[in-house]
């Protein structure tokens, strides 16, 4: 009887160990139930409708069309290269679709349709072969999440060859602050950088947050949470309209976090070097008779205009896209009679925007045309005593309460004209409440002064 035992023990024990052993190979293969079946040392595979083969050196060849999976590579140093059929039909780079390639030292992307590319699609962990060499051939390319691209501190090349490049806001950013600057992206003549319509934060985590809260319902909830971590201008802007706008030495250092950039026949675009941010450039040039001529797009900055006595007129070009007179931004150009701003932009006017000190040229007038403008800072036009002539051009005006009321006060000569779309918002903590401006309320609005709304003097 003991005998008949141990021989029942060994059986068991090698039956374990055989167990064992096929258990830690399957494992190590992805074969197990709840792991992902990806693609690793074996010579061919298939995963979500795309099929795989590997040769000795390393090189993954794909084939297949739809949608490409999260990770369809995952954690695999067997990799070298990674080459997509050219008959591929593509049709999206889901969240982490090739993850931890890490010595994968080029991918190669080929797709008969048009191809959208979500966050984090291509994702490189900090240690492994660089630099890192991505291109991608398709028709249309659509980048719609936050950095599609990403490999720590190392270097990565990106080239698109397409007949369309778009670029949605916030998702490009991070590639020139990443390792130690020196990557690059190549994309064709025809791309463009995409801002949404509605409220467009500067940081895309934050973006996603709030476009979560809205699709529940709780944009209230979002703003009771943020809104005193948030300022606007810095940290988010309300776009009227959605704008679709040309890469340009004008946008590219914001829209790729001041990479280097070459685009199609045009070369290398060269920006202003300006750090990411939702403001932008401005350029200006001066002629004899001393009118300063603006062009550009964004946050009018701090004392872009200071202490000037030499301008005689200001004028923003048409084209111009101003997101926000900053505080400040036009300051002491005390011989300038007269300031137009246009914008094709919703413009939003912060406190002592426009400010001159108490010598200088009078009258001064300061005539603004855009589709809506938004005063929320104390005092935008200052002039001390001398008099002010104001025109809003607008579809609609909205005055913050309490920002204007000294106007008529400083110079009982001062004038403001205004759209008939024009309101007051007053504040009560979280309740915001938009009324009419009207003869009933305009002179407490702008403390006296002559308002004309539209057609009709208040």
């Amino acid at each position: 009887m003991k005998r008949t035992w141990t021989k029942v023990t060994v059986v068991t024990l090698a039956a374990v160990l055989i167990a064992g052993v096929v258990l830690a190979y399957a494992g190590s293969k992805g074969l197990l139930p709840g792991r992902s079946l990806t693609a690793s040392s074996f010579a061919k595979g298939s995963k979500g409708g795309f099929n795989w083969t590997m040769d000795q050196d390393g090189t993954m060849t794909v084939s297949g069309r739809g949608e490409l999976p999260s990770r369809f590579i995952f954690d695999n140093p067997d990799v070298k290269s990674v080459v997509f059929d050219e008959d591929c039909e593509i049709t999206a780079l889901k969240e982490e679709c090739i993850f931890f390639a890490d010595n994968a030292a080029s991918i190669t992307i080929n797709s008969t349709a048009e191809l959208t590319i979500e966050k984090n699609a291509i994702f490189y962990s900090p240690d492994g072969v660089s630099p890192i060499s991505v291109t991608i051939n398709a028709p249309k390319v659509t980048i719609v999440g936050e950095e599609p691209f990403s490999a720590y501190d190392r270097q990565m090349h990106i080239t698109v060859n397409a007949d369309e490049l778009v670029i949605h806001h916030g998702t490009m950013s991070g590639l020139g602050t990443a390792g130690d600057g020196t990557s690059t992206f190549t994309c064709p003549d025809n791309t463009y950088h995409y801002i949404p319509a509605g409220y467009v934060f500067k940081k895309y985590s934050m973006q996603e947050e709030y476009d979560r809260n809205v699709q529940m319902n709780r944009e209230r909830d979002f703003w009771r949470t943020y809104e005193r971590r948030l300022k606007k201008g810095d940290d988010y802007i309300y776009q009227e309209e959605e704008v679709k706008e040309i890469l340009s030495p004008a946008n590219v250092d914001y829209v790729f976090g001041g990479a280097a950039v070459y685009m199609g026949s045009r070369g290398r675009l060269t920006g202003d070097g300006t750090a990411y941010s939702l403001a932008s450039s401005f350029s200006r040039t001066m002629d004899n008779s001393g009118t300063l001529t603006i062009t550009g797009r964004g946050e009018l900055p701090p004392h872009f205009i200071f202490d000037d006595a030499s301008i005689k007129r200001i004028v923003f070009d048409k084209d111009c896209r101003v997101t926000t007179l900053k505080e400040g931004c036009i300051c002491f150009p005390d011989n300038a009679a007269d300031i137009t701003i246009n914008s094709a932009w919703a413009l939003t006017i912060e406190k002592k925007a426009i400010l001159y000190s108490s010598k200088g040229v009078s009258p001064i007038s300061v005539t603004i045309n855009a589709p809506k403008v938004t005063i929320q800072g104390v005092e935008p036009f200052f002039a001390y005593r001398r008099q002010l002539n104001i025109t809003i051009n607008a579809d609609e005006l909205i005055v913050y309460q309490d920002t204007m009321p000294y106007f008529g006060s400083w110079n009982s000569a001062n004038t403001f004209a205004c759209p008939a779309n024009s309101y007051v918002y007053i504040l009560d903590r979280w309740k915001e409440t938009k009324v009419p401006l009207t003869s009933e309320n305009a002179g407490s609005v702008f403390g006296g002064a002559s308002v004309t709304i539209n057609a009709a003097q208040k």
